[in-house]
């Protein structure tokens, strides 16, 4: 296992959502689903949603909620950044 991760995965998109034009920006809701690859999950399905904010300065801003269920049940993540 790479140190540098704790999983990674492949998904898809299944939704892209434009919210459209807010005073910070451009926002979309971008719907996604896949597998955990690599990692202590690797196995796991997972799903989820990035609030994704373009900002004016181009700037993207990611506010990501994901699922990964595992055999021993579902665990919930929350990942930002930019």
């Amino acid at each position: 296992m790479n140190l540098n991760h704790l999983y990674r995965f492949e998904a898809s998109f299944t939704q892209i959502v434009p919210i459209g034009l807010v005073p910070e920006g451009f926002r979309l809701d971008a719907h996604f689903s896949g597998s955990v690859v690599d990692g202590e999950f690797a196995g796991a399905s997972i799903s989820g949603v990035d609030y994704l904010l373009i900002r004016s300065d181009g700037i993207g801003v990611l506010d990501i909620y994901e699922a990964l269920a595992t055999e021993q049940g579902t665990v919930s993540i929350r990942a930002t950044g930019y």
